[in-house]
């Protein structure tokens, strides 16, 4: 055997060692990872606790006419005026310094403006076609491509 295969033999042997102890170290990790996994929480229910307090998954979604839904008319407007304004309202900072105080109050009108026709147009056309909503009155309007078309853009934005 010649001198520079004997320090390869012991090389390869090195490698597989240094193999051979990462692999127990991931290992370790590894079965320490299950033991938190396993943990229940005590924060959550269990599924257990869940389907003993409701025997059946439609409170996660209930019916229209169920009275397991709380909420009114007024509460789900609120909601609906607060997400949208709320978004609205985190922006317009930046927005008016980036763009300086006139002009953003230009455009914040004009948009106003725009925003009141466009409201005006689609409650003429929705009483018109009989829609009662974005989907019925393009695909009363324009097909059901357009339907499935406008559906699809709400869903992306």
């Amino acid at each position: 055997m010649t001198p520079n295969h004997a320090k390869n033999e012991w090389k390869d042997n090195d490698d597989k060692s240094s193999e051979l102890s990462s692999f127990r170290a991931l290992t370790r990790r590894e079965s320490s990872f299950k033991m938190l996994v396993k943990r229940y929480s005590t924060f959550w229910p269990t599924t257990e606790e869940i389907l003993a307090k409701h025997p059946s998954l439609e409170f996660l979604n209930p019916d229209f006419a169920s009275t397991q839904r709380k909420s009114s008319r007024i509460s789900a407007i609120f909601n609906l005026v607060a997400t949208v304004c709320g978004g609205g309202v985190l922006t317009l900072p930046i927005a008016f310094s980036r763009a300086g105080i006139i002009p953003s109050t230009i455009l914040m009108i004009f948009s106003a403006i725009i925003t009141n026709f466009s409201m005006y147009i689609l409650c003429s056309c929705a009483r018109r076609t009989g829609g009662r909503s974005y989907g019925d009155v393009a695909r009363k309007a324009f097909g059901a491509k357009a339907e499935l078309f406008v559906t699809t853009l709400l869903f992306i934005f």
